[in-house]
């Protein structure tokens, strides 16, 4: 269960320094070795209003992810909480 915590702390940390991003982009900054960790760990970003989503034409076409206003003061706090634990 900390593993998770852990891993959206550095999802949060990856998207504030990315801006924008596809998630194997946001999953290869954070370091998470596993694609659906990341997935399932931007939905709930997403549901709670500090994540959104959009589709970037490309070439090539693609959805990226990036922090809300909400996000980015999490994205913070997420940093500072990494910086604590020694991450």
């Amino acid at each position: 269960m900390l593993r998770k915590h852990i891993a959206l702390l550095l999802v949060l940390r990856a998207m504030k320094k990315l801006g924008e991003a596809p998630i194997s982009t946001i999953q290869k900054e954070a370091g998470i070795p596993n694609y659906y960790t990341v997935k399932q760990i931007l939905s709930d970003l997403k549901e709670i209003g500090i994540a959104e989503e959009k589709y970037d034409p490309g070439p090539p076409g693609k959805f990226v992810y990036y922090l809300t206003e909400k996000g980015r003061k999490a994205a913070e706090l997420a940093e500072q909480l990494l910086m604590i634990l020694g991450e």
